[in-house]
C-alpha cells in the first residue's frame, strides 16, 4: 500500500461537510491508496455516513469506531495503528483536497528523496473548489536536506501537519504519536515530529482547502480549550526533554513553548472568554515563569512577539491585578467613550476601578458590549506606534480633536499584500492594509486570528485585531491611512497598469482598501496620510539616494497623492516641505533614528493632520 489517509471524524454530518471532504478523497487521481476514517465516538449521524462510504468504496475506505471520546489526537493514533501505507496523511473531516492533491505530493516524494512533503492551503467559508485566501504553510528556506538550521526553523514554524504527507517508517522507528484527550494536538506533534524527518519538500500550490465555519476549533474559545493549549506544550516540553532535544534546541522551545502556552492563551483568553477569571490569569504566568524564569530575554520572544503585548506583559511580571484590571478597563473604555464626555469618562473609570477592586466578581460580569462606536480608524505601520515609549499619534490626534480613535497601526506592515510569489501570510498578506480592509468589508477576522493561531512564527497582534472586530465600521466617521515606508522598503510595485486592483502593488492595494471600506460604510471620510522623508543613518544616506526596487520614497509619495486625486479622497503630504533636510544632521531635529518621529515630530505631524482635516468639513 502507497498511502494511508487518516480521518478522525467527530459530529460532521450537518450541512454535508463530512460527505464533501470523504467525496475529494474517494476521487484522488493517485493509485493504492487508502481512507482509514476513524469515528471518535460521534453522536450525530456521522458513522453511518462513513459506513455508507465503506460499502461503496470495499477495499478503499475502512471505518474505525470505539465508545469513548478521545479527541483528535486519539482518533490520528488509532489510524496510525491500522495503517498500512508507505505515507501518512491526515485530513480534518470538515476540509476537502484537490483531485490531484495526494498524486502532487507523492511525485514530489519519489523526484527529491524527501520523507516529509507539504504544500499550501486556502482558506474557505463556502464548499467548492473557488479558492479563497491563501496561506503559505512552510517557506522554500525550510526546504531541502534538514541540517540543524533548518530544523531550528521548523521547530518555530512547523505549520499545519494535515497539509504534508510523511513516510511512515519514520513514524513507526521513532515512536511518534499524537497527544490524546485534549484539542491543539498538533501544537505538540507538529513541532516535534519535524525533528526526525531528514528531507523536507513542499509543492508550491494551495492543494488543501480549510473550511472556516462556526465549529471550527479555532473560532471558540472556552477555559477548557485554553488549558489544552498549555497541556499540550506540557507534552511538549517533557518529550522534548526525554528525546533528548532541550540542549540541542533549547532557546526554539523555549519560545514555542512561551508562545503557546502563554502569549496565545492569555490574550485569547481574556478576549474570548465570557467573565475571565484573574486566578486563570495568574496561573498563566506562573506557569511559563515556572518552567523559563527570564522567558522575556529569549531572543526569538523579543524579536516576534508584538511590542504591545511585550509591554502588557511586562505590566503583568509586576503585578497580576494591575496587569488584568488595566487590560479589561482598557477594552470596557472604548465601548464607553462615545456616550461619556472626556471628564465622565475619567471620572467614571475611576470609580469603576474603585468598585472592580472592591466588588470584582461583580465587576467581572459586565465585560460583554456590544459594537463599538469609534471616530476614527487609524491603519498605519510603526511611525503610527507607541515606539520607543511614546505617546502614539492616534492617542495625541484623540486628545486634541476630542474624538475616539482606535489605532490599527502594525509595525513592519505595508498596504500591499508585498508577497513577489503571490503568496498571504499572517504580516504582509492578511495582516497588510490590503488585507484588513478585505476584513472589514466583511466584518470578517478568521484569516488574521487564524494565522497567529495555526502558524507558531507569526505575530498576531491580537489586541488589535480583536479590538477591530468590536468596531461598528457602519458608524466610523473617518479612516486614516498611513502606509507606504514598508511598501517601500520591501520594492513593492508602485502601480499594475494591467490590473489597477492588483493588492500585491501599492496603489493597487490603496485603490482596493478604499473601496472594500466604502463597500462597508459609503459615508466614510477616508485620507491618506503619506511617507515622510527619511534618513538611513546606519549607511550614511537619504532617501533620495537609495532605492529597494520599486523606485525612490517621492515616487510612491507622488503616485500616493495622485491616487488621492483620482480617488476623490484627501491626504496629508508628509514629505513635501515638511521635515527640513539640507543637512546631514537635520534627522535629529523631528525622529529619533531618521525614520521614527521623536515627540517633537510627533507633535509636528498630529498638527500637520489637524491643519489638513480642517474638522467639521467632511468632504
Amino acid at each position: 500500500m502507497r498511502l494511508s489517509v487518516i480521518v478522525p471524524v467527530y459530529n460532521m454530518a450537518a450541512e454535508g461537510k463530512l460527505k464533501f471532504c470523504m467525496d475529494s478523497l474517494v476521487n484522488q487521481t493517485t493509485k493504492d491508496y487508502e481512507i482509514i476514517a476513524v469515528d471518535d465516538a460521534s453522536t450525530d449521524g456521522s458513522l453511518e455516513i462513513l459506513r455508507a462510504y465503506q460499502e461503496r468504496y470495499p477495499g478503499k475506505v475502512r471505518v474505525i469506531t470505539y465508545p469513548v471520546n478521545r479527541r483528535q489526537g486519539g482518533a490520528k493514533n488509532e489510524g496510525l495503528r491500522a495503517a498500512s501505507g508507505e505515507w501518512i496523511g491526515f485530513v480534518d473531516s470538515d476540509d476537502w483536497v484537490t483531485p490531484d492533491y495526494y498524486e502532487r505530493l507523492l511525485a514530489k516524494a519519489e523526484e527529491t528523496g524527501a520523507d516529509m512533503v507539504g504544500c499550501d492551503y486556502t482558506m474557505v467559508s463556502k464548499q467548492g473548489f473557488e479558492p479563497g485566501e491563501t496561506v503559505e504553510n512552510n517557506t522554500a528556506d525550510q526546504t531541502g536536506p534538514l541540517d540543524q538550521e533548518k530544523h531550528r526553523k521548523l521547530l518555530l514554524r512547523p505549520g499545519s501537519m494535515v497539509v504534508k504527507i510523511y513516510r511512515r517508517s519514520v513514524i513507526q522507528e521513532n515512536g511518534l504519536s499524537f497527544p490524546e484527550g485534549i484539542f491543539y494536538e498538533d501544537n505538540c506533534a507538529g513541532a516535534l515530529w519535524s525533528l526526525y524527518f531528514t528531507r523536507f519538500e513542499r509543492v508550491d500550490a494551495p492543494l488543501y482547502y480549510y473550511y472556516q465555519h462556526d465549529a471550527s476549533t479555532v473560532h471558540r474559545i472556552t477555559p477548557e480549550r485554553c488549558r489544552d493549549r498549555m497541556r499540550a506544550e506540557e507534552i511538549f516540553y517533557e518529550e522534548c526533554g526525554r528525546r533528548g532535544f532541550l540542549e540541542r534546541y533549547g532557546a526554539e522551545i523555549e519560545y514555542c513553548y512561551t508562545l503557546l502556552y502563554y502569549v496565545v492563551t492569555l490574550f485569547s483568553y481574556l478576549q474570548g472568554v465570557r467573565n475571565p477569571k484573574l486566578s486563570f490569569v495568574r496561573e498563566l504566568r506562573r506557569g511559563v515563569t515556572k518552567r523559563w524564569p527570564q522567558f522575556w530575554e529569549n531572543p526569538y520572544y523579543k524579536e516576534r512577539v508584538g511590542e504591545e503585548e511585550q509591554r502588557l506583559i511586562a505590566l503583568q511580571r509586576k503585578s497580576d491585578p494591575g496587569f488584568y484590571w488595566y487590560y479589561r478597563l482598557k477594552r470596557l473604555a472604548r465601548s464607553l467613550r462615545k456616550s461619556l464626555t472626556k471628564k465622565t469618562l475619567f471620572c467614571g473609570l475611576g470609580a469603576l476601578l474603585g468598585f472592580g477592586l472592591l466588588f470584582g466578581a461583580t465587576f467581572q460580569g459586565r465585560g460583554q458590549r456590544g459594537r463599538q462606536v469609534t471616530d476614527i480608524v487609524v491603519f498605519g505601520d510603526s511611525v503610527f506606534t507607541d515606539i520607543g515609549g511614546m505617546e502614539a499619534i492616534p492617542d495625541r490626534l484623540a486628545q486634541a480633536l476630542d474624538m475616539s480613535v482606535y489605532n490599527a497601526s502594525m509595525g513592519g506592515t505595508c498596504a500591499s499584500r508585498l508577497e513577489k510569489e503571490r503568496r498571504q501570510d499572517s504580516a504582509t498578506g492578511s495582516m497588510s492594509l490590503a488585507g484588513l480592509a478585505k476584513a472589514v468589508r466583511g466584518m470578517d477576522f478568521t484569516v488574521q486570528q487564524t494565522a497567529g493561531l495555526r502558524e507558531s512564527n507569526t505575530e498576531p497582534f491580537p489586541g488589535i485585531i480583536a479590538g477591530l472586530a468590536e468596531i461598528d465600521f457602519s458608524r466610523v466617521e473617518m479612516v486614516l491611512i498611513g502606509k507606504g515606508l514598508n511598501d517601500y522598503h520591501g520594492g513593492a510595485v508602485i502601480d499594475n497598469p494591467l490590473d489597477p486592483y492588483d493588492e500585491y502593488s501599492f496603489l493597487g492595494a490603496i485603490r482596493s482598501a478604499v473601496k472594500d471600506l466604502r463597500e462597508r460604510n459609503p459615508d466614510v471620510r477616508i485620507v491618506l496620510v503619506t511617507p515622510a522623508y527619511a534618513w538611513y543613518t546606519a549607511q550614511g544616506v537619504t532617501c533620495e539616494e537609495i532605492e529597494y526596487g520599486g523606485g525612490f520614497l517621492e515616487d510612491y509619495v507622488n503616485a500616493e497623492l495622485g491616487l488621492a486625486r483620482e480617488l476623490g479622497v484627501e491626504a496629508v503630504d508628509l514629505y513635501h516641505d515638511f521635515y527640513p533636510h539640507e543637512r546631514e544632521e537635520d534627522w535629529e531635529l523631528y525622529t529619533a533614528d531618521g525614520l521614527h518621529p521623536n515627540e517633537a515630530g510627533r507633535e509636528k505631524i498630529v498638527q500637520k493632520i489637524i491643519d489638513t482635516l480642517k474638522p467639521g468639513d467632511n468632504r
